[in-house]
């Protein structure tokens, strides 16, 4: 799957770049998907994932891995809208994840959830997905499957089939 960071360099890459390829004839197709998926998705102002159809309906929502069960009478963490989320928190969660050197290093989820003992992982889990809404930090997968302990994928988020391990605070 490619990131936003490869869709944009596509999108806005020469087309000999792509055309310098091993491969002329996959070029020119890939050339041409990608203008086109390009210019319908800034036409239409619809995100990649819609296109693509990374967006579950409602019956099927994303599992939040590492999540404990939420408690009967709750809601669950996707459907808690970001006014919800109590902004105390997500500023208490935005700062540990900046005195833990998210500015310059990966944070674990893994240890920011040992800072966060009485916190149900639903909810951290939900501030961290509201976080990552808001452009405050970016929730990223660990690409070396050899470095993924069993405590790491343990804490790690599910996203819509994609586990997140680390995260950034945005510049």
């Amino acid at each position: 799957m490619l990131t936003d960071k490869a869709w944009d360099w596509a999108s806005t890459t020469p087309p000999t770049a792509i055309a310098r390829s091993k491969s002329p004839e996959a070029a020119v197709v890939l050339q041409k998907a990608l203008a086109t998926l390009v210019d319908y998705a800034q036409r239409e102002n619809v995100p990649l994932a819609r296109i693509l159809g990374l967006r579950p309906s409602s019956a099927n929502r994303p599992s939040l891995g590492g999540a404990a069960p939420v408690p009967t009478g709750q809601t669950q963490p996707w459907e808690v809208s970001e006014g919800e989320v109590d902004p105390n928190f997500l500023e208490k969660v935005f700062r540990t994840c900046e005195e833990m050197g998210g500015r310059y290093y990966l944070v674990y989820l893994s240890d920011l959830r040992k800072r966060f003992p009485d916190v149900p992982s639903w909810l951290l889990d939900q501030a961290l997905l509201t976080l990552n809404r808001q452009a405050k930090i970016v929730l990223m997968n660990l690409d070396d499957p050899l470095s993924i302990t069993p405590e790491i994928e343990a804490a790690a988020i599910d996203l819509y089939g994609y586990k997140k391990h680390v995260l950034r605070v945005r510049n």
